[in-house]
């Protein structure tokens, strides 16, 4: 397995402090980007030579350590000092993560953490460095581990420790489209300074998506509410002036209605004094306004004309006496007389 950057050459062993040399310069000089120098011997350079240390010429990190042509990481790792040397940092850190996949070199972190910063990416270069400390372990001389803390230190300066805290749990949380983790946030995050991109997303709720200005060196809270997402839309019914408006039962206004009403269906009713009442069914949409006019009609009338319960009753009248009339002289149409109880017995009725 190839080891990047092992054990040293007296000029290769202070490449962190060269490095954090540079990153001085480079701060000084207003983000005018420098690859690291070549190292110096074996002092390691106070911060009043980083000016000096940044005028010279652009170096790749140093080549690995000589490993048998089978391993697959030499080529790429070559390749990632081509692209750095070329300038392309973004391309060389490709290609150094992908040595470090292959060969698991801690030695190839520090050379993505010189990539992150060139990229003035310094939250990511730190916690590379941190990395590399921690997986170099008893492999790291003491001056690899200084010129690490040196470089940590002054990187410090660009970037601030925010705090997330979100009121709903299980939420995801991204800052400048990248996920930093599921709330509750188990630490605060490191963050670069300038203008910051914090979006929180939960099923249910609406997104959080804010521009947060972070300050460099500095400690900061982010504090998020989120709120319940409310599918909804907007209904506005028009009727006459002493007509009730009813929504799905309930007497909602008169004359006129407006207002936010869930989405889905709805029952909407308009009654008026005398007047034939009107129903129907209502679909609102998310975000939609649905407007209607309703005119109501005159109710028709159920009682009878007067004149017509005159005529009626004469009418009546007139057939009941038409049938008392009847039934009375009904027996005498019969051929026969009527018996009787006095002689002869019998009485004709003409």
């Amino acid at each position: 397995m190839m080891a990047v950057n092992q054990r040293r050459s007296p000029a290769m062993r202070l490449v962190a402090l060269l490095s954090g040399a540079v990153v001085v310069a480079q701060l000084a000089t207003a983000h005018a980007q420098q690859a690291p120098a070549p190292p110096p011997s074996s002092q390691a350079a106070p911060p009043t030579q980083a000016a000096q240390a940044a005028q010279a010429a652009p170096a790749a990190p140093a080549a690995p350590a000589a490993s048998a042509d089978a391993d697959p990481s030499k080529a790429v790792y070559e390749a990632a000092r081509v692209l750095y040397e070329d300038g392309d940092y973004a391309g060389a850190l490709l290609s150094f993560q992908r040595a470090y996949d292959l060969s698991g070199s801690a030695n190839t972190l520090w050379n993505m953490a010189l990539c992150e910063k060139n990229l003035r990416r310094y939250a990511r270069a730190i916690r590379l460095l941190e990395r590399y400390q921690m997986e170099g372990g008893e492999r790291l001389t003491e001056e690899d581990r200084k010129g690490a803390t040196y470089l940590i230190t002054t990187m410090r300066g660009f970037v601030s420790t925010v705090k997330i805290a979100v009121d709903q749990r299980d939420a995801t949380v991204t800052v400048d489209d990248e996920a930093v983790g599921i709330t509750p946030l188990a630490r605060p995050l490191l963050v670069d300074m300038g203008f910051r991109r914090v979006q929180v997303k939960k099923k249910g709720f609406l997104p959080f998506d804010e521009r947060v200005r972070v300050v460099g060196g500095n400690e900061m809270s982010v504090n998020v509410k989120l709120e319940a997402e409310v599918h909804e839309g907007r209904l506005e019914v028009t009727a006459g002036v002493h007509d009730l408006i009813a929504l799905d039962g309930q007497v909602v206004a008169q004359g006129r209605f407006a207002g936010k009403v869930q989405s889905g269906g709805h029952t909407l009713k308009v009654t008026g004094p005398g007047m034939q009442p009107y129903q129907s069914e209502v679909v609102i949409q998310d975000e939609k306004l649905r407007r209607i006019q309703v005119t109501l009609q005159p109710a028709p009338k159920t009682g009878l004309p007067a004149w017509l319960m005159v005529a009626g009753g004469a009418v009546l009248a007139a057939g009941v006496g038409f049938t008392a009339g009847y039934l009375l002289f009904q027996a005498g149409e019969a051929g026969e007389p009527t018996r009787g109880t006095l002689a002869p017995y019998t009485v004709e009725i003409r």
